[in-house]
């Protein structure tokens, strides 16, 4: 009986037919339409690579698993005396990140800021440079563009959506996998990143583009050096205890007006000795503050949005 149901329901399909479907699916898997089902968050494997293409600029982001990690830093890290200060403010202490995410590559370019916002006002010039002098305020504005623009993006991921990292993400995607002082070890040289020692030994007076030092070990570039990074978290002390998922509560409202709040930077910049572009070294400047600074910058997350709105509570 299957035998016949076949042949009954396929007599009108000719060998022609057949040879024009087979055809097209070569010639469109040939162009790249093939349609691939994004993997589950499970399958996905540390620095697993995604590039989106938005506004014709390639965004190329890697890929962050759930883990657990020692935030903070030991007390004599960098061959520093520690002092007060940075026992209070790199305390130390176990995250766990229950979402995976994902994260850009590089900073975000000159290039992709000029095509969503429609103006570039770096100090340094060109499309493969970090954008700079954009405040954390400049950054939501881009991320809100950027956002709107998600939803018809091909291979976009289902369920995430762009945002800046939190403190907790970024220093995990920075040191992915290693607890030293830097993700390349315990010292910093200038092969590896443009930092503030690099002016003695080569003529960089600025940004360099990105992606001109090597990457760690989850394909990120410029982790340290070249442009402080902003992050959507407030500055605040750590916990003294585990944590999960954390966030500061960022400022809205009043607070960013009056400017009685400070947000994060992580990385370390072009002018920035090697110890203060440690994978724990924290900064934090005004969210409004633009015009004096052509050494901060940023990188794009996407977030899960269950995690987004986690953060949406915070505010």
């Amino acid at each position: 009986m299957k035998s016949i149901f076949f042949r009954r329901a396929f007599s009108h399909v000719s060998v022609r037919h057949v040879a024009v479907v087979m055809a097209c699916l070569l010639f469109f898997s040939a162009m790249g339409y093939t349609q691939q089902a994004d993997p589950p968050q499970e399958e996905r494997k540390a620095g697993d690579r995604m590039v989106l293409t938005i506004k014709d600029v390639k965004y190329a982001f890697r890929w962050c698993p759930p883990g657990t990690f020692m935030m903070g830093s030991p007390e004599d890290e960098g061959g520093m005396e520690p002092d007060e200060m940075g026992k209070l403010y790199e305390k130390q202490h176990r995250v766990t990140l229950t979402r995976g995410f994902w994260i850009l590559e590089t900073e975000v370019t000159q290039a992709m800021w000029a095509s969503v916002m429609g103006a570039n006002t770096s100090n340094f010039k060109g499309p493969n440079l970090p954008v700079e002098m954009v405040s954390w305020n400049d950054c939501q504005d881009f991320i809100k563009k950027l956002n709107a623009s998600l939803a018809g993006t091909p291979d976009a991921p289902a369920g995430f959506k762009f945002s800046l990292p939190t403190e907790a993400q970024w220093e995990y995607a920075c040191r992915a996998g290693t607890n030293t002082a830097y993700h390349f070890g315990d010292t910093l040289n200038n092969d590896q990143a443009n930092f503030g020692n690099s002016i003695f030994e080569k003529p960089l007076r600025g940004t360099s583009e990105v992606g001109s030092y090597p990457a760690n070990a989850w394909g990120l570039h410029d982790m340290h050096g070249n442009v402080f990074e902003w992050c959507l978290d407030s500055f605040a002390v750590y916990p003294d205890h585990a944590a999960t998922d954390p966030i500061q509560p960022f400022p809205t409202g009043r607070e960013l007006l009056r400017g009685e709040t400070a947000c994060v930077l992580r990385g370390g910049s072009w002018i920035t000795i090697a110890w203060g572009c440690r994978s724990a070294n924290r900064a934090h400047q005004d969210p409004s503050e633009r015009n004096k600074h052509n050494f901060i910058g940023f990188r794009l997350a996407m977030i899960c949005e269950a995690l987004a709105d986690k953060e949406k509570k915070n505010e």
